[in-house]
């Protein structure tokens, strides 16, 4: 898990939209007022149109006020229930074709970081139960230390000496067989050290430091992912899951890729549950995290004080990962074991980091005599708050649906949001009906939630903008009611600036959400539906304007796929 801050331009171009006389595809009919479906809508009202009912047509009344603009949200959008489908259109106003002004994306694609390369990798091995020559167990032989064998620890004494096969390249190639040391021993969790990580002298932790991190995934952490998502599997039978802090972590970047492309503070890996290859693994729960260095001797430096700030987020993460694929792949199968998928997976982590956050401010949760809004604000601010912003500043650059979790900053806070927003309208239980299931992606939360995919996502899109939009009717059925966005971000882009946060930059648009606006007669707009996501744009008719229609179609004026779910959400606004 790994924050890479990357801002981008947008860049308004001119271009020529061609229309190609050869399409294979019986082109659709010309779209004219007098032939469009018309949507007569009052100030609050919206209507999710498939634009395979009415030939992509769309018509919009004339505006019979003197005084007064009338506005339209119009967003193109994708309810494709399959991860990373994308489809080319154009949404344009008849007679706008020759000449168009068309919102263009020119940003390179930058390279991920290497945390997200290391899930991407981990999570499609998950699904296709391919783990590479890692299955093969190709245990590094020189740093296998002799003693315990792999896969058969059962953590009883402080002091007590297991060994654990770790991942030491990120697409898991090859492997080191470590040596570690219990050092804390709780009721659900068990915390190992390796036994070559830097000790206390040598910028390592301190005891005092495994007390609280055995205290927060012990009586905090762990039982509060249970209860919000179902019980973890127990296939070592020793009754814990294993924390295992080692530098082969750390080691899995090097100093000039953590500075430039970021670090790997923890994961779970599937393969030592998966019932494919977990013989050639560790057999059990575990969840490895990196060690304290702070002398820099494995990578660059990590130092005491950021591991144990960083670690809780972290483990609440990871352990939803554990915990879903344990019920998919363990409790549940009883053939080939499937997954969850990726961004579905990724925005139940995101979420258990804001179940977590909200505990440390709960007057109610046990041992919290004062609200401690610092962790509070640890786990949301440059987590769930700044992917979350990071989505709403560019939504159509980044797909909802991802098969693995191998996706943009964007594409996780999109994750996050529509699970938000699920939450928010089927209550905190749904959680666990997502995870204790062998269902998956859309089928899972429309058989959970008892409502098609289409309507949800189309829902959550709105949701994302009308919100709690200030004076406006809005039906609330498009409302989360868990957070106020728009007074959430404005006030992260003062308060950041404080202790002990330093950085504004990342918050610095009042709201990032802003439509493009475009006139109703000059509307045209040329660009890329990717699943589960789509344009925010405003068309406005001036007082007294006349009717006019919209074509949503392919840009050889034929009809859209089925396959990417299209749908034109068109809502009132004035």
């Amino acid at each position: 898990m790994t924050r890479l801050h990357l801002k981008f331009g947008i860049a308004i171009v001119f271009a020529v939209a061609a229309c190609h006389s050869d399409s294979p595809v019986q082109p659709l009919a010309v779209c004219t007022v007098a032939s469009a479906q018309t949507f007569t809508l009052a100030v609050g009202e919206y209507r999710t149109i498939d634009p395979a009912t009415n030939s992509g047509c769309f018509g919009f009344p004339a505006n019979a006020s003197a005084t007064d603009s009338a506005e339209y949200l119009v967003m193109p959008w994708s309810t494709a229930a399959k991860p990373e489908d994308s489809t080319n259109f154009i949404l344009t106003a008849p007679g706008r074709q020759p000449t168009a002004r068309v919102v263009t994306d020119l940003r390179p694609t930058p390279r991920r970081s290497i945390a997200r390369e290391f899930d991407a990798f981990r999570l499609r091995a998950e699904r296709t139960g391919n783990y590479g020559r890692a299955a093969q167990r190709s245990v590094a032989a020189a740093a296998a230390p002799a003693g315990p064998t792999p896969g058969t620890c059962n953590p009883t004494t402080q002091g007590q000496l297991c060994a654990f096969i770790v991942c030491d390249t990120v697409t898991c190639q090859t492997t080191q067989q470590v040596g570690a040391r219990l050092v804390k021993l709780g009721t659900q969790v068990a915390i190992f050290v390796d036994t070559l990580a830097p000790d206390s002298a040598a910028g390592g932790l301190w005891s005092v430091d495994y007390d609280t991190l055995q205290t927060t995934f012990d009586t905090r952490l762990y039982p509060l992912n249970v209860a919000t998502f179902g019980a973890v599997s127990d296939f070592d039978a020793n009754g814990h899951v294993i924390v295992l802090m080692t530098p082969v972590v750390n080691a899995l970047v090097s100093v000039q890729e953590c500075n430039t492309l970021g670090f790997i503070l923890g994961f779970f890996f599937g393969g030592d549950l998966d019932p494919r290859v977990r013989f050639n693994f560790n057999r059990g729960e575990i969840y490895y995290s990196l060690a304290a260095d702070a002398a820099g001797k494995f990578s660059c430096p990590h130092d005491r004080t950021s591991v144990k700030r960083l670690s809780p987020r972290t483990f609440a993460h990871e352990f939803q990962h554990m915990i879903n694929f344990a019920q998919h792949a363990v409790i549940h199968t009883t053939t080939v074991p499937v997954s969850e998928e990726g961004w579905l997976d990724e925005g139940l982590s995101t979420y258990a980091e804001e179940v977590a956050a909200h505990t440390y401010i709960d007057p109610a949760y046990p041992n919290n005599p004062l609200p401690d809004t610092v962790r509070y604000r640890r786990f949301l601010v440059f987590g769930d708050m700044f992917d979350a912003y990071s989505y709403m500043q560019d939504p159509p650059s980044n797909y909802l649906e991802i098969p693995q979790d191998q996706g943009s900053v964007g594409e996780i806070g999109a994750s996050w949001l529509f699970v938000r927003y699920l939450m928010d309208h089927y209550g905190p239980g749904l959680a666990a009906k997502l995870v204790q299931t062998t269902l998956y992606g859309s089928a899972n939360i429309a058989v959970q939630t008892g409502q098609d995919f289409p309507t949800l996502v189309s829902r959550w899109a709105l949701a994302n903008y009308v919100s709690d939009m200030p004076g406006f009717p809005t039906a609330p059925e498009l409302k989360y009611t868990s957070w106020q966005f728009r007074t959430v971000f404005d006030t992260l882009r003062t308060s950041v600036r404080q202790p002990p946060f330093s950085d504004s930059t990342d918050f610095d648009p009042i709201w990032p959400l802003a439509p493009t606006p475009l006139s109703a007669s000059t509307f045209f707009l040329n660009g890329t539906l990717r699943s589960g996501t789509g344009y925010y744009m405003t068309a406005v008719q001036k007082p007294l304007d006349p009717a006019f229609s919209l074509l949503f179609s392919s840009p050889t004026f034929t009809a859209l796929p089925a396959r990417s779910g299209p749908r034109l959400i068109i809502l009132r606004l004035r």
